[in-house]
């Protein structure tokens, strides 16, 4: 399933170390400074927003849509469906747009990173571990999102990544990147990155689970690269505040990238801003709630 989404306000140079220090602390931290009650969600007043599962227009970036969603290049709604883009395409809170689309405050989506050439195809990200549910979005949506699985968190489980799959890739895709990150935990409208995965190869139609540790992990391909906030630079999925978590999978046109660092942040920064960005596709569930 996908979603559109909001964009990365690219703003994270400090949240790594402030989300360490509340690992330190334990879950009971992170639940009141992760909280999705702790305020509204700043990425859209509604809570219901995400980034865009598709690339912007041809002409270089996607068009702000309006809060009501259908305009003409795809604007959606505050409840973050999508609508009708340019492709004609219509699609709802779990679907992705044909061209670029924004969120309730009229953000463009993800795909904007460049505004390379729209897909006329569905791009879509699933796993069959959890379901991504229509409507699932943080703050008052996040009682309808699925849970992850106890094993793929940081906190019950063992860090072990979901299996994911993923379809109607842009013409023209080279390669894929595809990164993990918290829609609840927010520093200036910014989602906080757990994970990011690049180098994938253009054959790749998923990832399996149990993706093996370190920033060369050999899977899907020698090239890959991975990195994350864990000291092995292994899968970091959730954690257990009840926070909705995003899948973000980048279809790019060029077969390699070297980000040149290995912060999670910033290599999702350096994969946004790509002009080779052709479209995204986004998958969500909320982490285990503390009881």
């Amino acid at each position: 399933m996908t979603y559109t989404t909001p964009p990365s306000l690219k703003s994270r140079s400090s949240r790594v170390h402030a989300w360490l220090l509340a690992l330190a602390f334990g879950p009971g931290l992170i639940a009141i400074s992760c909280s999705d009650d702790a305020e509204p969600d700043p990425m859209g007043g509604t809570g219901t927003l995400g980034i865009g599962a598709s690339a912007g227009n041809s002409a270089g970036g996607s068009s702000a849509g309006s809060s009501s969603g259908g305009s003409s290049n795809g604007g959606s709604s505050s409840g973050g469906s999508s609508a009708a883009g340019a492709g004609g395409s219509a699609g709802s809170a779990g679907s992705s747009s044909m061209a670029g689309s924004a969120g309730s405050e009229g953000m463009p989506d993800a795909g904007a990173g460049g505004g390379a050439n729209a897909s006329t195809a569905e791009f879509t990200l699933s796993s069959p571990d959890f379901d991504g549910v229509e409507g699932c979005g943080p703050g008052g949506a996040a009682d309808v999102c699925d849970l992850f699985p106890d094993e793929t968190t940081n906190f019950a489980g063992d860090n072990v990544s979901p299996e994911l799959a993923w379809s109607g890739a842009p013409a023209g895709t080279q390669s894929f990147a595809i990164a993990l990150h918290d829609l609840s935990f927010t520093q200036g409208g910014d989602p906080f990155t757990h994970w990011v995965m690049w180098n994938i190869p253009a054959s790749a139609t998923g990832l399996p689970g149990a993706l093996p540790d370190g920033q060369q992990p050999g899977v899907p391909d020698a090239d890959t690269r991975q990195v994350s906030i864990g000291d092995d630079d292994g899968f970091f999925g959730s954690g257990a505040a009840g926070n909705v978590y995003e899948f973000v999978l980048y279809a790019l046109s060029t077969p390699s990238i070297d980000p040149g660092t290995t912060d999670p942040d910033a290599v999702e920064d350096f994969i946004f801003d790509l002009d080779e960005v052709l479209g995204t596709a986004t998958l969500r569930a909320r982490s285990t709630p503390n009881d």
